[in-house]
């Protein structure tokens, strides 16, 4: 399984009424938000703390990309990150790259090179080639 692909269970988290969490995602308004919040914000809360790191990298890149959701790249990062926090390598990249454009967070160079890092020390091929690619147009040898 990776954050791309999913889980190998479908339907595997579920919210307190027993539906999947993808279903609750689909159910809200299609509008983007930057935070979710009301019900919806208390549902995913209780979901997401439920969820390990695949998980939430998983849902991560589902709000990233908009795939059977209402794209939210804020509420991607801030998925990207617990997963990140919790060790995961491509967590850890993927936060990279939101710290290095800017995706639902605010641009920031060096953090973006601390998740990439991170990623790479665990031997993320593609955090590597990210590291180099945002470090080579500053002259870093």
């Amino acid at each position: 399984m990776d954050c791309v692909n999913g889980p190998t269970s479908p339907g595997s988290t579920t919210v307190g009424d027993g539906r999947p969490l993808h279903e609750v995602a689909r159910s809200q308004a299609s509008a983007p938000q930057p935070i979710l919040n009301g019900e919806v914000e208390a549902v995913y809360r209780a979901a997401i703390d439920r969820m390990d790191a695949n998980e939430q990298c998983v849902l991560a890149a589902r709000f990233a990309t908009g795939e059977g959701i209402a794209k939210n790249l804020a509420l991607s990062a801030l998925l990207y990150k617990q997963a990140a926090q919790q060790g995961l390598p491509q967590a850890q990249c993927e936060l990279g790259l939101c710290f290095g454009y800017g995706r639902g967070v605010a641009k920031d160079q060096s953090k973006a090179v601390s998740w990439f890092i991170r990623a790479v020390d665990q031997g993320h091929a593609q955090a590597q080639y990210n590291l180099g690619d945002l470090l080579s147009p500053i002259g870093v040898k």
